[in-house]
């Protein structure tokens, strides 16, 4: 592959990034309305920060 079909791909995958932790956020709105608080693990919703961070160069 050469160097713009890489970069296409890589712009291609962050955008999928982007959207899937879109959809996690959104579905993890949801779920704190569903279940109180305190039945969620206190560190739940900062694991999709703490997941990826290999990409994390790519985002801030």
């Amino acid at each position: 592959p050469t160097l713009k079909q890489l970069q296409t791909e890589l712009s291609a995958i962050k955008a999928e990034i982007a959207r899937l932790q879109q959809q996690n956020a959104s579905l993890c709105e949801r779920l704190t309305l569903v279940c109180p608080v305190t039945v969620l693990e206190t560190d739940f919703l900062s694991k999709e920060i703490t997941r990826y961070p290999f990409f994390s160069e790519y985002y801030y």
